[in-house]
């Protein structure tokens, strides 16, 4: 058995694929549906190459029976180490009294499966969320409504004496159900729910939504006056502090404030215009050295102080792809975001973060 259990958590997309398909009968048993091909008699189906990327990460989507929730599924196993840890934090984070805190942006797991006939396999069952970053941002204020979730939520985890260690873009992510409501394909997001059309979606600004941190496999418990106690994870090795191989010890807390920081870089500085009042901040939070960087409430003090100074204009301002040509494209695109503006000002549609919200938060931070 245990060699199965090798077999399909380690093995190629198609033994995962066999996997998932042989369980559907008992998923459904258990008020779960899987797409299509996956049920007994689905056959070959066209979207064979997209669902290898799922299978290879041990996840699967699949549907409440009933109420048609959307959710995903991830195999965890209990002989290995990284897995009962990520189980026993998920589960942490998701019971009273740390799930109702304001400040968790853990994912939450609904349900856990044991797999049958496998006596070391639990599925993980946890609301279907959706890339941080998708649809782009369009103005600077959605930017930084994602900038406070992800302080805050590390703020939870490092309050609680956990380290992340894995903080990258393939590891944050949003609620989509009130951006989506109609949905989107699990597979093909830019598409709908049957693949025939483009899925319609609100602005951030007019539905803002929640983001999320998931895989906590990689996490780990430290005491927070001990600065070199970690050993280095798959993952979180591409901060500064890395660069010597023989790196045994190392603070894993000032660790997530360099990957964190390294996230905003790329996803803003990289990618988009009118961020640039965050690079004294951010150019703190990626130094070399790893005492010199700030932690995470010094971090939010000195984001919420940036974004006190803004204006109104400037937080509803928008997000301009960097390199966008400036005609025809970036003309027609800043006269149609001039109008989305006016339209959610006459609806009286709320800034999406505003400077009182940021002196509320630094306010919760102390």
């Amino acid at each position: 058995m245990s060699t199965q259990k090798k077999l399909y958590l380690t093995g190629e997309a198609e033994e995962l694929d066999a996997f998932w398909t042989t369980q559907q009968t008992w998923l459904e048993s258990r008020g779960y549906m899987l797409r299509p091909r996956y049920r007994p008699g689905g056959g070959p189906n066209k979207e064979k190459v997209q669902d290898g990327k799922l299978r290879k990460h041990t996840t699967m989507d699949a549907t409440k029976i009933s109420d048609g929730f959307p959710v995903i599924m991830k195999i965890l196993c209990h002989s290995k180490d990284s897995s009962e840890l990520e189980l026993r934090l998920n589960v942490l984070f998701s019971t009273e009294p740390l799930a109702s805190n304001p400040k968790n942006h853990c994912v939450k797991v609904l349900e856990v499966l044991e797999v049958p006939d496998y006596e070391d396999l639990v599925l993980l069952v946890m609301p279907r969320l959706r890339i941080y970053n998708d649809p782009p941002f369009q103005t600077i204020g959605e930017g930084l409504h994602f900038i406070h979730q992800l302080f805050e939520g590390i703020d939870f985890l490092h309050d609680n004496r956990i380290a992340h260690r894995n903080i990258h873009h393939g590891n944050v992510m949003m609620d989509p159900s009130e951006l989506y409501p109609d949905g989107f394909h699990p597979l093909n997001i830019s598409q709908n729910k049957d693949s025939t059309g483009p899925a319609k979606h609100f602005t951030r600004t007019q539905k803002p939504p929640r983001y999320f941190l998931i895989d906590f496999g990689r996490s780990g418990i430290y005491d927070p006056s001990c600065t070199t106690q970690g050993t280095p994870a798959p993952g979180a090795q591409t901060a500064p502090e890395f660069r010597d191989s023989n790196t045994k010890l190392y603070d894993p807390i000032r660790t997530d404030i360099y990957h964190v920081g390294e996230l905003i870089r790329q996803t803003f500085f990289m990618n988009y215009e009118g961020f640039s009042f965050l690079n004294p901040l951010v150019t703190k939070m990626i130094q070399e050295s790893p005492q010199s960087r700030p932690t995470i409430k010094e971090c939010i003090l000195e984001f919420d102080a940036l974004v006190a100074s803004l204006s109104e204009g400037k937080i509803r301002g928008r997000a301009a792809p960097r390199h966008e040509s400036l005609i025809p494209a970036g003309f027609v695109k800043s006269i149609i975001h001039r109008a989305r503006v006016i339209s959610d000002i006459l609806r009286n549609t709320p800034v999406i973060y505003s400077p009182n919200a940021a002196q509320k938060s630094s306010n919760l931070s102390k």
